[in-house]
């Protein structure tokens, strides 16, 4: 049998297996994604696995396939620039320049003699 026979035949045995042990440990993390990296550093790596333990050693795979995961999602939000309560290009209700507060100063100002917003004739 040959290596890529081999590791077929480990890919379809463990396949569901690896997919429930991420899926339990991290529901919201892209699974199939994760379960692809699992086994693409096990043909990688294929002289390593120990024959007929496979599976412990999968899932071991998993564990840190799946902390590789966690830390660049933190890695992402410490450097992800913080929301701001608007949003660009079409910014909620009351955000920005033209909020409401913003208008009402506007027309409040433009009434009053000397004031920036005054126009001029």
């Amino acid at each position: 049998m040959t290596a890529e026979d081999e590791f077929s035949a480990v890919f379809a045995r463990h396949y569901r297996d690896v997919e429930r042990y991420l899926y339990r440990r991290a529901p919201d993390a892209p699974v199939t994604d994760l379960v692809a990296e699992v086994f693409l550093v096990a043909w990688r790596r294929w002289e390593e696995l120990p024959a007929g333990r496979e599976l412990p050693w999968l899932y071991a795979a998993a564990g840190h396939v799946l902390a590789n995961e966690l830390r660049g999602r933190q890695r992402h939000r410490r450097l992800a620039p913080p929301r701001s309560r608007c949003a660009w290009p079409a910014p909620a209700a009351g955000c920005g320049p033209r909020s409401r507060r913003h208008l009402r100063h506007r027309r409040s100002s433009a009434h009053r003699p000397g004031s920036r917003h005054e126009e001029t004739h």
